[in-house]
């Protein structure tokens, strides 16, 4: 049959929902059988549809975890229908994170365009009004009787520029944050808190009051950019924990300070609490189709981009909750190391060199390639070996103790298979530290730093 050997679900179900044909991928994919109740497998959908429908996006419920799936329904005569699923997860998230991704493109260039047609006008507000307070001032002279009232108008002009510098200082901010900056220690993290705080006042004002705190003198290794989008989503997060119209019994603390040789950006609600980061992007029903929250793990990307971590969980006393963004400090000189990466697969070694990109890092396929690259400088601080199944790279490293010994503790072995046997015994034998497959990026960069 041709549905047996397709690499979607397909399934038969009748007009009660019980399954009366099921393919191989399906029984893959949620555990279908014939005889079984498809809604106890996927959850409620609209599975029994009467008429022809394709579905974009659906969420489904596949062996316990929620999933989007794209699905098409034709329904049968007989009051039952042949379904098609198909796993769509992955590809609805990606799409998700591109669009974000563009849209913040988008609304950096937007911000600097206007900051800059908003200070033209502004500029021309605020001489004019220091204008009109002088000559306010002057005819209050000249008409000693008027002198009260004409000297009472003049006093909105102290209101007038005081709104007036408050737009130029969110002008300022939307053209600091519209492109990638690393600040500098204090003034840098007070303005991104700043600006974050103003940014979701409209979210916080009917929510909860919002009280910041900076207390960090040296920068952080993160663009300005980045750690306002950060604040922006934790503090917007925390704010739609918080039911509307409760203001004066609710509180958002944002705190940044160094903690542990780090930066600790802190955000604290009286909100719903939360138990955990959740593993990945959030999936929900919605009445568009399905929610692919991702927002909570953008902001673990950001931070982890640079080495740093985001953490969530429950406040003080189970109440509330409480998000904490660890962040490396940025060093004012950083010392390059010099790092030889020998691994046949591609694909990892272009992300070693993102994540050692301030680093000199030279890359090789094989260990002939390696030696080759060690006869014209072995002067490396970190060897990073991959050790697979078929041991060429515990080949190279007894050519290394054996030619360059001085480079023997200098080696760090890489592997996917540290669980085969042959790779196990020889990594066994080793005192080299070893990493494994996916190796983790702030675990990389501290062993070059």
């Amino acid at each position: 049959m041709i549905a047996d050997a397709i690499g979607d679900a397909v399934v038969a179900v009748d007009a009660d929902g019980t399954i009366t044909y099921a393919n191989p991928a399906a029984t893959r994919m949620f555990d279908a059988a014939v005889g079984k109740q498809l809604r106890e497998l996927v959850g409620d959908g609209p599975w029994l549809a009467r008429e022809l429908a394709a579905r974009a996006e659906a969420l489904a419920v596949l062996r316990g975890v929620p999933r989007v799936i794209a699905d098409t329904i034709t329904p049968l005569d007989g009051g039952g229908a042949v379904i098609a699923i198909r796993d769509v997860t992955e590809h609805a998230i990606a799409n998700r994170r591109a669009a974000m991704a563009e849209q913040l493109a988008k609304f950096g260039v937007a911000h600097a365009a206007i900051a800059h047609q908003v200070n033209n006008p502004l500029a021309v507000i605020l001489v004019h009004a220091e204008m009109l307070h002088d000559e306010l001032q002057r005819v209050a002279q000249l008409l000693p009787s008027e002198a009260a009232r004409i000297r009472s108008a003049a006093t909105s002009h102290a209101e007038l520029e005081k709104a007036a510098q408050s737009i130029r200082a969110m002008m300022v901010d939307l053209r600091a944050f519209s492109q990638p900056a690393t600040g500098e220690g204090e003034a840098a993290a007070k303005r991104a808190v700043e600006y974050a705080v103003r940014a979701t006042s409209a979210q916080v004002r009917e929510r909860a009051r919002i009280f910041a705190h900076v207390e960090l003198v040296e920068p952080i290794a993160i663009d300005d950019a980045s750690l306002a989008q950060i604040l922006v989503q934790l503090i917007a997060n925390a704010a739609e924990a918080i039911e509307p119209g409760g203001a004066d019994r609710n509180e958002i603390h944002v705190d940044v300070r160094r903690e542990g040789g780090r930066a600790l950006v802190e955000i604290r609600d009286s909100g719903r609490g939360i138990d955990a980061m959740p593993d990945g992007p959030v999936l929900r029903a919605s009445p568009l189709g399905v929610h692919v929250g991702v927002g909570l793990v953008v902001c673990a990307e950001l931070a982890g981009s640079v080495g740093g971590t985001l953490e969530l969980g429950r406040g003080p006393g189970g109440t509330g909750a409480i998000a904490r963004v660890a962040l490396p400090l940025a060093r004012a000189v950083v010392a390059k190391s010099r790092v030889l990466v020998v691994d046949p697969d591609a694909a990892y070694v272009r992300s070693v060199r993102r994540v050692l990109r301030d680093h000199d890092v030279a890359t090789t396929a094989s260990a002939d390639e390696a030696l080759r690259e060690l006869a014209k400088d072995a002067r490396f601080d970190v060897v990073l070996v991959d050790v697979s199944a078929d041991l060429a790279g515990a080949a190279l490293f007894r050519r290394i103790a054996a030619d360059y010994p001085a480079l023997v503790p200098r080696v760090v072995f890489v592997s996917a298979d540290d669980g085969a046997p042959g790779v196990a015994d020889f990594l066994a034998t080793a005192a080299n530290r070893v990493l494994e497959k996916p190796t983790d990026a702030a675990e990389l960069r501290a062993l070059v730093t």
